[in-house]
Formats: C-alpha cells, structure tokens, sequence
C-alpha cells in the first residue's frame, strides 16, 4: 500500500517543521511526504528544499484550495494508492494514520475517512458534519459502526483525512477557484452525495490543530481584523455551494441567509460597515460565481 501525505502551507514555518516531525514519526510507513508551498516569504522555501524526503511544490499563493488540488493531483500523478492530506498547523498523533487506513482500506463504498480534531487545550474543533442519509428503513445510519469507533459522516474539513486514488479519480479535484474555505466541505459533501460514498470520522486517529480560533469562520463574529475582508471567499463559496447541493429554492435560501447576516451584523458586531461591504460584495458575486470542477487525471 503506498500512501502520500500532502501538505499545504503558506509562511508557518514553524508549525510547519513540527507538522512534518509528526508525519514522519507515524507508525504507518509512507511512499512520500508532498508539500505543496504556497509562495511562502518566511523562509520555508529554503527549509523545505534541505529536506531530502520531500517532494516540493512551489507556487504563488492559490490559497488551501489551490494548493490542495495541486497537491491532490500530483500525489496520484505520482503514483500513490491514498492520499492523506491535512493543513500546515496540523500535528497527528503517532497511530493517526494507522488507524485511518485500517477502517478505510478494503471499503470501497466509504469516500473518505477523517481524524478526531482537537485544538492544543483540548476543546473538539473542525467538527464534521454527521451523515444525513437514510437507510432502506427510512432510518438514519451514522451510528452503524459505532462498536469500532466510527461514525458516519457526509462532509468534513480538510484536516487530516484520508483518501484513495479510486475515489479522486471518480469524483475529481477540489474547486481551486474556492481559494479558502468551503473546498474541503464542497469536495467532502460531493463524495458522499453525489457519488453516494460516505466518509467516516475515526475516533483512535488523533489530530491537534494548532490554529488561531475565534470560533467557526463568520462574518457575524470575526474577531481578527485582517481576516474580516477574507470572510467574503466564505460567503461568496457558501452561496455557490447552496447552488450545487440544495434541493429547495436555491436563491430564496441565500436571500434568508443573507438577511440575517445583515441583522446579526447590526445586533452584535463591531465594524459594522466593513463587515456589511464584505458581506454585500460576497454576496453579489456568489450569484455570479461559477467556478469549474476539474477531472479526468491523468
């Protein structure tokens, strides 16, 4: 079994060296570890480039997305049977990988399988979203294989999560024009809906995430200044989504969801005017946004 690990990162370089430590220390063997650059400035380049056992990647700055696309691509391109793929502040616990290849490997119906996320002090983060569908019985299933410590899901964030070939090569690549956020819930969620393959969250297989946590990305509650103008790859990606996967009126639903955004950001929010400007440009070109789904690798 030959697995790739893909990284992603971008000027985070020493969270970056602790991340690759991690990879290199699991107890499931590796064919490679891919690390995609993202045109990093803080010296990573340099780093990156003195390791002898990693295979580069450098690009301007195309954001997660494009970075995992890039990443995800080359890995079967090389030659690889599964791709784990995870962020630059990401550190596994030893057995992470193990335990993933070991409830995903000789399941062809499941599309995906992901670690249990916690950040540094302990509280439960990336929380994926549980597996919605029924089963012959007009019952939910997420609970099938509890017994072993698994439970169903229909999207998760790209944190630590396994993959194989098979599954890329049907269902494609993550929409790069993304940039950030919502490509991993996108790409997740078309596995198990479209291509009816859900993924699983395993529970022995451990992850820390060392981000910088305000709560769940939103316009509404962003506390970091310099990141309130990146909310709008949020919201105009989530209105693009809606597009794809929902079954109702699409447009009435983003029309809701919008307005209340307006009345949170009124009611609870500092900087109001800068956050209503992301939140109306992210909007507006939401509607208009139709990014393509890249396939067929070669």
């Amino acid at each position: 079994m030959k697995i790739t690990a893909v990284v992603v990162t971008y000027n985070r370089l020493e969270k970056l060296k602790k991340v690759i430590e991690s990879i290199r220390s699991q107890t499931a063997s590796l064919l490679q570890i891919l690390v995609v650059n993202n045109g990093s400035t803080d010296g990573s380049r340099e780093w990156l480039e003195s390791q002898n056992d990693i295979y580069l990647i450098n690009q301007g700055n195309l954001g997660g997305a494009g970075g995992f696309n890039t990443g995800m691509k080359q890995a079967v391109l090389n030659g690889t049977d599964y791709v784990w793929i995870m962020d630059d502040d990401v550190y596994p616990e030893e057995s992470a990988l193990s335990e993933l290849v070991n409830q995903l490997d000789g399941r062809p119906k499941l599309g995906f399988a992901c670690s249990s996320v916690v950040d540094p002090e302990g509280n439960c983060v990336n929380t994926p979203d549980i597996l919605n569908h029924q089963n012959v019985l007009n019952y939910k299933y997420w609970q099938k294989n509890l017994a072993d410590g698994v439970v169903y899901l229909e999207a998760c964030t790209f944190v630590s999560v396994l993959f194989s070939v098979d599954i890329i090569k049907k269902v494609g690549l993550p929409i790069k024009d993304y940039f950030i956020w919502g490509d991993d819930t996108e790409y997740t969620y078309r596995i198990a809906l479209e291509y009816k393959s859900p993924g699983i969250i395993v529970g022995k297989s451990q992850v820390i995430h060392d981000g910088s946590y305000s709560g769940a990305p939103s316009i509404v509650t962003e506390k970091d200044i310099s990141r309130i103008k990146m909310q709008f790859y949020m919201i105009r990606n989530r209105i693009h989504y809606i597009k794809l996967y929902y079954k109702g009126n699409w447009l009435k639903k983003c029309i809701i969801l919008f307005v209340v955004d307006i009345l949170m950001i009124l009611m609870r929010s500092d900087m109001k005017f800068r956050r209503l400007i992301v939140l109306f440009k992210g909007f507006f070109f939401g509607l208009i946004f139709n990014p393509k789904i890249e396939g067929n690798i070669c």
